[in-house]
């Protein structure tokens, strides 16, 4: 196993997480709060975050066209979107039912999500973290302002 960062915006927090991940996510170990430059999207039940693509670190050529893309498309000046960041254990079986989860399919033209590391600041610097980020836009875009999704639901 290794342990990995992952960066967490949404439903992955291990209070807010679905039935079939709360198990696997209260194991996640929290490294503090952060915030990171990008756009948060209410999603209906769920958000959906567009980041800035210069964060983005290891993608490949065609991700980071579509991450583009989705940035330009946007055209919103970047907001600070808050969220926490945890160390977590990242075996094959861990990101295979994180990426189902958020329908990521790296390659697929209909992912909606892509797995991506970007560059996050925290101690004692600056440390790559995954983070599940938005390959499309939906076709009623509501931005969460405040870039909190805990904020905005209420908690």
């Amino acid at each position: 196993m290794k342990a990995e960062l992952l960066f967490v915006y949404g439903t992955l927090y291990p209070d807010l997480a679905p039935g079939t991940l709360k198990a696997m996510c209260s194991n996640f170990c929290s490294q503090g709060t952060i915030e990171v430059e990008g756009v948060l999207l209410d999603m209906g039940s769920y958000p959906g975050l567009v980041i800035n693509p210069g964060l983005v670190v290891g993608a490949s050529e065609d991700q980071l066209k579509r991450l583009e893309k989705v940035w330009k498309l946007l055209n919103f000046s970047p907001y600070k979107v808050h969220g926490e960041l945890f160390k977590v254990e990242g075996t094959d079986d861990f990101w295979a039912s994180l990426d189902e989860y958020e329908d990521c399919h790296p390659e697929a033209e209909q992912s909606l999500y892509f797995r991506v590391k970007i560059k996050v600041k925290s101690d004692p610097g600056f440390e790559g973290a995954w983070v599940y980020v938005l390959t499309k836009l939906p076709s009623k875009i509501r931005v969460i302002e405040s870039g909190d999704y805990r904020a905005y639901i209420g908690l």
